[in-house]
């Protein structure tokens, strides 16, 4: 116990005298490399939002739309799954619509896997 006492007093002692040490902190791959490039490109779109926003818009006055749900024909769709923030909107929609045919073509439901066909 005497000698752990010893060691861990000794360890404490500064030799340096005086001496200035100067530690060069190394951020890393991740602050230099990968934050100086979501900065630089922070730092484009903010210079992007400053432009002034150019809106499009339809004048629809005058014209005769559809504005009755029972003017259109009702087709049978599994209910709605949210992809969440999954990025593959393209194959739950290309899903919805096979489901939906075999539907048409044979009257059975299937519930067909969106995440099978992204793999």
């Amino acid at each position: 116990m005497a000698f752990l006492t010893g060691m861990s007093v000794f360890a404490q002692v500064n030799n340096d005298k005086g001496k200035t040490v100067v530690i060069k902190e190394n951020k890393g791959y991740f602050y230099e490399t990968i934050m100086k490039e979501i900065n630089a490109v922070d730092d484009s779109l903010a210079k992007v939002n400053e432009q002034p926003l150019v809106l499009f818009k339809m004048d629809q006055s005058g014209m005769d739309l559809p504005n009755d749900p029972s003017l259109y024909q009702a087709v049978w769709s599994q209910p709605v799954i949210s992809q969440g923030q999954t990025g593959t909107c393209w194959s739950y929609s290309t899903t919805a619509f096979y489901e939906t045919e075999v539907y048409r073509l044979t009257g059975k439901e299937v519930t067909i896997s969106e995440m099978y066909t992204v793999y």
